[in-house]
């Protein structure tokens, strides 16, 4: 019987520490590898990495120091179009990451670039809000 109480909390003991380094692989590990399968598969396909956003989380730390990787964005460079008005239009491939939940949600848009303001918009949107340009856009999209 006392044999059989041992193997239980042996088990419980191995069960608890699975959980353990399942919990640390998801909020050490997956924070930092979470990107390198898209950046890949687009690579493949033809695609270029034009933005990636990184961000801390306040709960963890070491992310103030090595923030991790919270968006993307990527684009077949030769898609990359100047309209009459001269403003840049590209169809863009966005990837964002919650990094509270670990949900990646995926989709595309065409981005229209106006270089002489620093401002951004989705072209697709009937009633477009122009939005600041991040210094990586406009090193991306401006400076071709």
């Amino acid at each position: 019987m006392n044999a059989l109480k041992g193997l239980a909390l042996l088990a419980l003991a191995a069960l608890f520490l699975l959980f353990v380094a399942w919990q640390w692989k998801r909020d050490l590990v997956d924070p930092y590898t979470w990107d390198n399968d898209y950046r890949a598969q687009a690579q493949q396909r033809g695609y270029q990495l034009a933005i990636e956003y990184k961000s801390g989380d306040l709960a963890l730390p070491w992310t103030w120091f090595k923030p991790t990787v919270s968006g993307m964005a990527f684009v077949k460079p030769d898609t990359i179009r100047t309209t009459p008005d001269g403003a840049t239009l590209a169809p863009l491939i966005w990837i964002h990451r919650d990094n509270q939940t670990g949900r990646v949600d995926q989709y595309s848009s065409n981005t229209l670039f106006d270089c002489r303001t620093e401002k951004f918009r989705d072209a697709d949107t009937p009633s477009p809000q122009w939005t600041e340009m991040s210094a990586e856009m406009n090193r991306y999209f401006c400076r071709r």
